[in-house]
């Protein structure tokens, strides 16, 4: 997989074979148009002519991955490995097994997937926010998810400390407010209102 870096960030794809995925610092761009001729027109007899998607990181909800399983990794084997036929698979895009796919879930929605096998390969194929990929293009996806994932678990980690500090925010200038009202009726002198006011800020 290659990592590129370009102006405004880094860059990392990832062909599959009913797609391809590009990340950059802010966008999940997904194309389904094919690493070749005949993937191109299987996927646009799947997908039509949707042209490229792009998926703000900052709204994915979470990103579902299924590894390719023993049953694509012998059918990729086979295929590759069965003269006439491994040339056919390239052509293909290296589609034979790939069983294995990458869903982005977008916050707000609802996901309704057929689970039996064929039925769930189906509706990966045809699901916009997915790419399947076979064994030999699983790693390059990974590293996509775990990227992404990495993301979510920041979003979710920094927003309470966020959150803490705009509470905290409010009490320290309601404190220093009090301290104000309690000088100014005389109650705290000025070098007693000073030590209260240092106090509460911490310094």
């Amino acid at each position: 997989m290659e990592n590129q870096q370009i102006e405004w960030g880094f860059n990392m794809e990832a062909m599959g074979a009913t797609g391809k995925v590009t990340v950059d610092d802010v966008f999940v761009t997904i194309s389904h148009e094919g690493s070749t001729g005949l993937n191109k027109l299987q996927n646009r007899i799947q997908q039509g002519y949707k042209g490229e998607k792009k998926i703000a990181i900052s709204q994915i909800s979470a990103v579902q991955f299924k590894s390719v399983g023993g049953m694509g990794k012998k059918l990729s084997s086979v295929y590759n490995k069965t003269p006439g036929l491994g040339a056919i698979n390239k052509l293909a895009g290296n589609t034979a097994g790939a069983t294995g796919y990458i869903e982005f879930v977008v916050i707000g929605s609802s996901e309704n997937k057929g689970r039996a096998l064929f039925g769930g390969l189906n509706a990966m194929a045809s699901n916009e926010n997915a790419v399947m990929f076979s064994p030999d293009q699983e790693e390059a996806f990974n590293e996509i998810r775990e990227f992404i994932e990495n993301k979510i678990r920041e979003r979710y980690t920094t927003q309470p400390a966020q959150q803490a500090a705009s509470v905290a925010a409010p009490d320290v200038a309601a404190q220093i407010n009090s301290l104000k009202q309690l000088l100014d009726s005389g109650a705290l002198t000025e070098d007693e209102f000073q030590k209260a006011k240092s106090k509460v800020l911490g310094i």
